[in-house]
């Protein structure tokens, strides 16, 4: 699991995400979608790391939110980033929905559907955005596995941040003087900047549960009426060296099945 921090507005809606992969760990609970509206049970189930440092390199880097122009929407999702490649593929090359509340309709079908393909489908949370035909504003759901994918929308104009920002961290009282003043999209924006380095932070005292990694660069992305936008806003401590290092490691993994492609097509 990594940071997937989202903000609807009547008017425009703002993701956040890093863009840390971490290789899939067994044994872990399952996500709930009611994680991200409950703040106590989301407390409960993050906060319980015994302060040892984390790993500080992830697998991969790569971008997980899914801007989705031809159907005006932007996805997000945290947990298993196979099943995330598969729901933009589908998205952004089906005519899967008409808005934001069509999708909320037949979004779990299809995504228990790409996960029975997966030999090992993992823990999965998904966040969906876009404009309301009928309620003639902007509106989103959220899917989790620990749930069955069942839609749990997100009713409230306000703000989702998984994981739970820590309130032991020094700037934690400027960032909450932050969290019901962003009304305006560019101020929320900063906002999401300032909740993700605390959020970093809390991972890198080892307060977050087993299975959380948070690193490489922040992209945010707005969502409006002028059309969608997203931009790296931040990058975290040892961005470079995790860069360095994934590069290397996926070219390697990548000459590796290349070969082993060749040889077999040699000997067949």
């Amino acid at each position: 699991m990594t940071i997937l921090n989202a903000t609807i507005r009547r008017d425009f809606v703002v993701v956040s995400q890093d863009t840390w992969v971490m290789p899939k760990l067994a044994g872990l609970e399952e996500l709930s979608a009611l994680a991200t509206i409950d703040v106590e049970q989301a407390s409960e189930a993050t906060f319980i790391g015994d302060g040892t440092p984390p790993d500080s390199q992830p697998c991969a880097l790569g971008s997980k939110i899914i801007v989705v122009p031809h159907l005006h929407m932007l996805v997000a999702g945290s947990g298993c980033y196979a099943t995330l490649r598969h729901w933009a593929t589908l998205l952004m090359t089906r005519q899967v929905a008409s808005d934001i509340r069509d999708l909320e309709q037949n979004a779990r079908e299809l995504i228990r559907g790409l996960r029975k393909e997966l030999p090992h489908p993992g823990e999965l949370l998904c966040f969906h955005a876009g404009f309301d035909r009928e309620a003639g504003c902007y509106g989103g759901f959220v899917c989790a596995s620990g749930d069955d994918f069942v839609p749990q929308r997100v009713e409230a104009w306000g703000h989702t941040a998984v994981p739970v920002p820590s309130s032991d961290d020094p700037a934690y009282g400027a960032l909450a003087e932050r969290w019901p003043r962003c009304d305006a999209p560019d101020e929320t924006e900063a906002f999401h900047i300032e909740l993700a380095k605390n959020q970093e932070a809390a991972w890198r005292r080892g307060l977050y549960r087993p299975g959380v990694g948070i690193g490489g660069q922040l992209h945010v992305a707005r969502l409006d009426r002028d059309g969608l936008r997203v931009r790296v806003a931040h990058e975290f401590p040892d961005y470079a060296l995790q860069a360095e290092i994934s590069h290397l490691q996926n070219v390697a993994v990548l000459r590796h099945q290349i070969g082993a492609a060749i040889s077999s097509a040699s000997s067949a």
